[in-house]
C-alpha cells in the first residue's frame, strides 16, 4: 500500500504550539543585583541573564553563579543563597521564574552567609549540600 506525504508546515505548528503553551519558548531578561553581605544593602556587582521563563527559580540561582564566575574570574565565587524581587519578596526555589518576573525585571540576590572560620576548620560547609 502506498503511503500519501505529509508535509508539516513548521511555522504553523510552532504557531499552535505557542498557543497551546503560550510561555513554552518566552525568555525572560532578568537584571541581577548581587548583594555583599546576606541581609546587607551595599551592592556587590550587577549582572544581565537572559533565562527560560518555565525554568524553575533554582536554576536561575545556579545561572547567576556561573554567570558571575565567567564575568568575574578574579572575584571569589558567589553562591546564592536566596532570591528576591524588587520589593524584597523571598522567591521559592521551585516556582517558575516566569510565574515572578517579567522580562527587564530586578532581583535581588543575597549570598551565603559568611560562617566564622573556626566554626569550619575542616573546609566542608554548605556548597557541599548543593
Amino acid at each position: 500500500h502506498s503511503t500519501i506525504p505529509m508535509a508539516v508546515n513548521s511555522q504553523s505548528l510552532h504557531q499552535s504550539l505557542q498557543h497551546l503553551y503560550p510561555d513554552l519558548n518566552s525568555r525572560v531578561k532578568v537584571l541581577v543585583t548581587l548583594m555583599k553581605t546576606f541581609g546587607g544593602n551595599e551592592p556587590h556587582k550587577k549582572l544581565m541573564l537572559v533565562v527560560r521563563g518555565q525554568d524553575k527559580i533554582f536554576v536561575l540561582k545556579r545561572t547567576i553563579e556561573r554567570e558571575f564566575l565567567e564575568l568575574f574570574p578574579n572575584e571569589q565565587p558567589y553562591v546564592v543563597a536566596k532570591l528576591e524581587d524588587e520589593n524584597g519578596f523571598a522567591l521559592s526555589n521551585n516556582s517558575n521564574i516566569g510565574d515572578f518576573l517579567v522580562s527587564g525585571q530586578g532581583v535581588i540576590a543575597q549570598p551565603e552567609p559568611l560562617k566564622d572560620p573556626q566554626e569550619n576548620i575542616h573546609g566542608g560547609g554548605a556548597a557541599e549540600m548543593l
